[in-house]
Order: structure tokens, then C-alpha cells, then sequence
């Protein structure tokens, strides 16, 4: 857990450099888009596009969002122990529940840039 926990805070720190504060790529700034009200915004479909066009990049993602998502599924089962919810009537259901759970949010997501570098997402 430790050495994946660092490559998931790598990954938090990449995504926030990368989508949000825009030093990874910062032609992502001038993405813009205006919407049939008048009113101009971030283009954000198209920022992820550009983003997840870069193959690295992609894989870096898919690899944080499986290792965030293991994390997921054992925090999970911990959380529910913390509080002191687990029995052993429940405890089947908390780790397959825990597990599910984690499966399908790390499908939904890995799924965005699987989709762009697949081409099945383009501008």
C-alpha cells in the first residue's frame, strides 16, 4: 500500500497540474467555447480530449485510477470497520460491496481516456 499510495499522490498532484491549474499544458488556458446564450466558458470537453491525446499521459491515468481504486475498495471495508458496523453477518457483502464499488468507478473512469486514445472521443 505504501508505494502504490505514493504513485496515487503522484497521480493527484499530475492531475491537478495537468487539468486544473494548467501547468502541464498551459495552451489549455485559451480553450474556450460560447454557448448559445452568448456567455463564454472553459471548454472543458475539449481540454480532455487534447489531454488524453498524449498516450503517456493516458497510461499515467489508467494506472492511478486502478491503484486509486484498490485504495478505494480497502478504505472501503475499513471505514466500515472504523465505525464499527462490520460483523460477520455483513462482512461478506462489505468486501464484495467494497470491491464492486471500486470496479465500477475505476471503469467509468479509465474509460475516458481509453475512449480518446481509441478515437472513439474526438474533436
Amino acid at each position: 500500500m505504501v508505494v502504490s499510495g505514493l504513485i496515487v499522490l503522484c497521480f493527484v498532484i499530475f492531475h491537478i497540474l495537468h487539468f486544473t491549474a494548467h501547468v502541464v499544458r498551459p495552451d489549455f488556458d485559451n480553450l474556450r467555447e460560447m454557448l448559445p446564450n452568448g456567455v463564454e466558458r472553459h471548454d472543458v470537453f475539449k481540454m480532455v480530449v487534447l489531454g488524453f491525446q498524449d498516450k503517456a499521459a493516458s497510461c499515467f491515468y489508467i494506472l492511478g485510477m486502478i491503484l486509486l481504486c484498490m485504495h478505494l475498495s480497502h478504505g472501503f471495508d475499513s471505514v466500515v470497520q472504523t465505525l464499527g458496523l462490520k460483523s460477520k453477518r455483513i462482512a461478506c457483502f462489505v468486501e464484495y460491496g467494497g470491491r464492486a464499488l471500486a470496479l465500477v468507478i475505476c471503469i467509468g473512469y479509465i474509460s475516458i481516456p481509453i475512449a480518446v486514445m481509441t478515437g472513439f472521443l474526438h474533436l
